[in-house]
C-alpha cells in the first residue's frame, strides 16, 4: 500500500483508476493555477508579488512531473487540500474591492481565512509533508523515474510549505488586526 500512495506506474487495479482519477483532477489544477498565474502577472503587484508567483510555478511544475510519472496521488491530496483556503481569500478581495475592508464581514473573513489557511496549509500540509518525507526513498529508489524528477518534486513540495509557513505569520497578523490593512478600493 505505501508503494502506490507514492507511485501508481503498473497499472493495476484498484489503483489504475485512483490514478486516473488523481491525473484528471491535477490538470484541472493545472488549468487553474496557469490562468490565474497570468491573472497574477496581469494585475501585478496588487494579486501578489514574488512569492506568489514563486508559489504558481512550483505547484505549476509539481503538477505537469507528478502527472507525467502518474506519481504522488496521495500527495496530491493533501496538497489540493490546501485551497480549502481560497475561498476566503477571494472573499476578502471582493469586500476589499467593494469598499468593505473595515467592516464586521472583513474581520470575520481574515478571521476564517487563517484558521483554514491554518489548518489545510500547516497541520494538513506539514502531515502529509512529513508521511512523504518518511516514505521518500520508495520514489528515490523508483527505476521508472529519473532521479532529477523525484528530488525536484520533494524539494519544489518543502519549499511550499516553507512559504505556507512565512504566509501564515502574515495572515495570522492580518486576522488579529496586526497587520496592514486596507480600507479603501484595491484597482
Amino acid at each position: 500500500p505505501e508503494k502506490h500512495r507514492m507511485l501508481l506506474l503498473d497499472g493495476a487495479a484498484p489503483y489504475d483508476e485512483v490514478g486516473r482519477g488523481v491525473e484528471f483532477t491535477s490538470r484541472i489544477f493545472l488549468a487553474w493555477l496557469l490562468y490565474d498565474i497570468f491573472h497574477v502577472f496581469a494585475l501585478y503587484p496588487k494579486l501578489g508579488t514574488w512569492d506568489t508567483i514563486a508559489h504558481h510555478l512550483a505547484f505549476i511544475a509539481c503538477s505537469v512531473l507528478a502527472c507525467s510519472f502518474r506519481m504522488l496521488p496521495f500527495a496530491f491530496c493533501w496538497l489540493i487540500a490546501g485551497e480549502a483556503s481560497t475561498p476566503f481569500l477571494n472573499l476578502r478581495w471582493f469586500l476589499i474591492n467593494t469598499g468593505n475592508g473595515d467592516t464586521l464581514a472583513m474581520k470575520i473573513t481574515n478571521i476564517t481565512f487563517a484558521l483554514s489557511f491554518f489548518a489545510a496549509r500547516v497541520v494538513l500540509y506539514g502531515i502529509g509533508l512529513f508521511d512523504l518525507l518518511t516514505h521518500r526513498g520508495i520514489i528515490l529508489s523508483s527505476p521508472q523515474i529519473p532521479s532529477l524528477v523525484s528530488k525536484s518534486l520533494l524539494v519544489l513540495i518543502v519549499a511550499g510549505y516553507l512559504l505556507n509557513l512565512m504566509w501564515m505569520r502574515n495572515i495570522a497578523n492580518m486576522a488579529m488586526g496586526k497587520g496592514r490593512r486596507s480600507k479603501k478600493k484595491a484597482t
